[in-house]
Order: structure tokens, then sequence, then C-alpha cells
């Protein structure tokens, strides 16, 4: 029996890994917006183009590298060199991540100040830096991933992600209640981060 086609297996496994993704995340919105208000929302909105700009300087670019090079790598069944592949593109990735974490951690304040022109942003700021180097080492993997023609291991972490992210701050939202404490948006964003951890773990 003919073997089906890898990058059709592919596309079906992530199409249907980001939809319900989406759907997680749609619902996990309204909890939010709800919870938080219109107010804590757009604190919370605020540290997404930090996020994305040290997703962008660290491993966007790394990544895509990983699976090109992995890829060309493969087809000759040079298994050894996919993986020295992997493994410098991981440290250079690692040493910039570390490096773009603490910068942001340690200059939140400023950051907050006179970029984002919103002071209360500084403490996410410092709680999302935590989160960086664990994306690092998932999307390198998940690149090494890509470059094999697996797309499972990628779709699960990208699962794991979202379900530990949303279920984190259910549970967070649910302790505080009992307790008679007043959630903060900042839960959200430890939500983020112990949802990058999720990730992590999966993939390595």
């Amino acid at each position: 029996m003919k073997p089906k086609n890898p990058l059709i297996t592919g596309t079906i496994i992530l199409t249907l890994t980001g939809l319900v993704s989406r759907l997680i995340g749609f619902f996990y919105r309204i909890f939010l917006s709800n919870v938080f208000g219109a107010e804590g929302m757009g604190i919370y909105q605020l540290i997404a183009p930090v996020l994305a700009l040290s997703f962008a300087l660290t491993v966007s670019g790394i990544q895509t590298a990983i699976s090109k090079y992995v890829a060309s790598e493969t087809s000759t069944k040079d298994y050894h060199t996919s993986f020295r592949t992997l493994l410098i593109g991981f440290t250079l990735a690692m040493a910039l991540s570390v490096l773009c974490a603490f910068s942001i951690y340690l200059f939140s304040e400023q950051i907050a100040e006179v970029f984002l022109l919103e002071k209360r942003t500084a403490p996410l700021l410092r709680i999302i830096a935590l989160s960086i180097p664990m994306a690092t080492v998932h999307s390198c993997i998940n690149g090494y991933f890509y470059g094999i023609r697996q797309t499972a291991i990628p779709a699960i972490s990208q699962l794991a992600e979202q379900i530990c992210r949303v279920g984190s701050v259910y549970l967070i939202y649910f302790f505080c209640s009992r307790q008679g404490m007043q959630p903060t948006i900042s839960f959200a964003v430890v939500g983020l981060v112990i949802g990058e951890s999720a990730s992590m773990i999966v993939s390595l």
C-alpha cells in the first residue's frame, strides 16, 4: 500500500491543530475580557509587540534556517549533520534569547514608560521575559521536526501550550475567587509562561 504523502498529512495535522487552538483562544479571550475588563485587556495587549519583536530578534529566522537545512540533509540521509545543524542553531538562538530576556527584565521600567507609554506594563514585561528562552527551545525543536516532515510534535506542543495556558489561568482565577482575592491581569501573563513551559517540555 502506498504511504501517505507527508505534505498532505502534515498540512491536515497542522490545520486541525491550528483550528482547535484558535477556538480555545477565542473563548479564552472572552473569559479574560469578562474577568479583567477592557482596561486590563488593553494593558495585556500592549506587551504583545514586545514579545513579537523578541521572537523576531532571537529565533524566528533561526527556526526557518534549521527547517531548511535539516530538510536538505534529511533527503541525503545525513542525520548526524541534521542534528549538528539543530545544535548550532539552538546554541545561537539560546544565546540571543537569554540576552533579550535579561534586557527586557532589567529595562522593563524604561520600556514600559518610553516605548509602551504605560507604567503598569513593567511587571508584566518582567514576567514575560521568563518565557523567551522557553519559546526558543520549542521553536528550534519544532523547526527540526518541520525539516524532517514530522508535524506531530509541533502540533502536540502547540496544543499543550494552549491548554496549559488556559487551564492554569482558570485554576488561578478559581483559587483567587475561593479565597476572596481580586485577580489581576498579571495572572494571564503567568499563564502564558506556564504554557510556554509546557510546550518546551513536550518538545524536549
